[in-house]
């Protein structure tokens, strides 16, 4: 049976066919990603942290490895080496994790295309959503749920390659990267910021980029490009991933002050303990260095207080 022509799509049954996908990626990946989490970074460094603990508390100044020390902490001991255990077994699992959560992306994950797909849709849902309610609440939900989804489509157009065969480049790289701008700077900017009026062109405009998803084709990208670039244009700064952490850390200087006090006195500590210092000398260059790092935050990550 032959792929039906663009009169026949339907694009909620498009939706449902690759949301389902989606959603069969998910629930194969998800456990495989959070067991790589755990096994990459929680389990080695509360590994760590346990012997650093011990070290610090349960061992005496310059314990020496023999079998008295066996003897008489043997507990300890034990525990120190169960912990450089756990951190080889988990350096050694994490590449197996790594390529195993890769395989699983490559045979289920879903194709670009597909994502902006998802995304276009979404956001048309959530505009047409928000246009038809009429609870104040509902409709500010069913907005930044809009927005959200296409800050989302935004990040996988720009993502959007075209293959390094000069052909194509020359065919259609002019119009997608076009496509790439209005998206970003007419597209996302009036689901952020436009009127009632703007956004019903907004929600055609998804509706049309779906169905070129579907059934691409020269002519459809440069008419999809055109009928962008009639909606007006908002002012809307677009922030990237890294953008929006980087103001999330800086949001915040007074939380991430104390934690990297924090890690900076227990990292001095341990190094000096491993050295074979005593412990009154330890803590004295703990709390010197905590004061230290926790008054120098500011100028070594130039955070200003807002």
């Amino acid at each position: 049976m032959g792929k039906p022509q663009e009169s026949e799509i339907d694009p909620d049954k498009e939706y449902e066919r690759i949301f389902n996908n989606e959603t069969i990626y998910l629930d194969t990946v998800s456990l495989w990603k959070t067991l790589r989490k755990v096994v990459s970074g929680y389990l080695p460094l509360t590994a760590l942290a346990v012997i650093i603990i011990v070290a610090l508390f349960f061992l005496p100044p310059n314990t020496q490895l023999n079998l008295e020390t066996l003897s008489v902490y043997s507990l300890q001991v034990s525990l120190v080496f169960v912990c450089f255990g756990v951190i080889f077994v988990c350096m050694i699992s994490t590449p197996l994790l790594i390529r195993k959560v890769s395989r699983i992306e490559d045979e289920l994950g879903l194709q670009r295309e597909e994502l902006i797909y998802l995304r276009a849709y979404e956001t048309y849902s959530g505009i047409d959503s928000y246009l038809n309610e009429s609870n104040a609440k509902r409709k500010l939900y069913f907005r930044q749920s809009a927005l959200k989804n296409a800050q989302e489509l935004t990040e996988n157009v720009q993502g959007w390659r075209y293959g390094n065969i000069r052909l194509v480049s020359k065919l259609i790289g002019d119009q997608i990267d076009l496509l790439k701008d209005n998206v970003r700077r007419l597209v996302l900017s009036n689901v952020a910021k436009g009127d009632d009026t703007t956004l019903r062109k907004v929600s055609e405009i998804l509706v049309k980029l779906c169905k070129y998803i579907y059934s691409p084709s020269i002519e459809k990208l440069g008419e999809l490009n055109d009928t962008i670039k009639e909606i007006p244009f908002k002012e809307y700064k677009y922030l990237t991933r890294k953008e929006r952490m980087g103001r999330y850390f800086y949001g915040r200087p007074r939380v991430f002050r104390l934690v990297f006090a924090f890690g900076s006195t227990i990292t001095v500590m341990a190094v000096l303990v491993c050295l074979g210092q005593n412990l009154g000398l330890s803590i004295a260059v703990g709390v010197t260095c905590f004061w230290g790092a926790f008054a120098g935050f500011d100028k070594i990550f130039r955070v200003r207080e807002t």
